[in-house]
């Protein structure tokens, strides 16, 4: 297993670096943010149990009681201030369109097929990753395009242009799921156990931040 280069520093410069960070992601909040957390507060100082939801949160939460959504499905992650892909949904737009590819890092997200007034590529490097997942996801039918530094290019500066056509991705592994088990016989008998597998987003009635 590789380490981690930041570990290497010494604990001083691991905790600026921890601090640094922090401040990055505190300096990325906007008006929506702050209302936010401000509502959250308020609604827990009343009831331990209530919780606020912005859009944004709703829709996130929708998605996972519905376990489905639009979009291309690729799971991103942030490496080096870059939205980088983590896993792609089997059966979803990008594996059934198959040029991306896990670790290949999205440098910039454009709208439609290049005509339309709305088509210009956004730079996306440094900004937060779930603004990066809106801009990917969209209605059915409709077409993003990725600006990509393939994983497996030998040239570090190669740059791809991916087009993929959104469409309904089923987060299958979220589903609660059921076996049965038989175990080896144990004079003469065996006996069955069932087995259910709870996901968290099944048993967690609310969007994680």
């Amino acid at each position: 297993m590789k380490a981690d280069p930041g570990e290497e520093d010494p604990p001083d410069k691991r905790v600026l670096k921890r601090y640094e960070r922090l401040l990055e992601q505190l300096a990325e909040n906007e008006q929506e943010d702050i209302v936010n957390y401000f509502l959250s507060c308020l609604a827990g100082s009343y009831d331990p149990h209530t919780e606020y939801m912005s859009q944004q949160e709703s829709d996130n939460f929708k998605i996972q009681m519905n376990h489905s959504l639009v979009g291309i499905g690729a799971l991103l992650s942030t490496k080096d201030n870059v939205a980088e892909i983590q896993g792609i949904v089997v059966g979803g737009p990008a594996d059934k369109q198959s040029e991306l590819k896990i670790s290949d890092k999205i440098l910039a997200v454009a709208q439609g097929d290049g005509t339309g007034p709305n088509s210009d590529w956004v730079d996306i490097k440094y900004m937060k990753l779930q603004k990066v997942v809106e801009m990917i996801r969209g209605k059915s039918g409709t077409v993003v395009r990725l600006k990509v530094n393939p994983a497996a290019a030998e040239d570090p500066s190669e740059v791809k242009i991916i087009s993929i056509v959104r469409g309904e991705v089923e987060l299958k592994e979220k589903l609660a799921n059921a076996e049965l088990l038989l175990t080896p016989p144990v004079n003469g008998k065996s006996t069955k156990i069932g087995w259910i597998t709870l996901p968290p987003s099944t048993l967690i009635w609310k969007t994680a931040r």
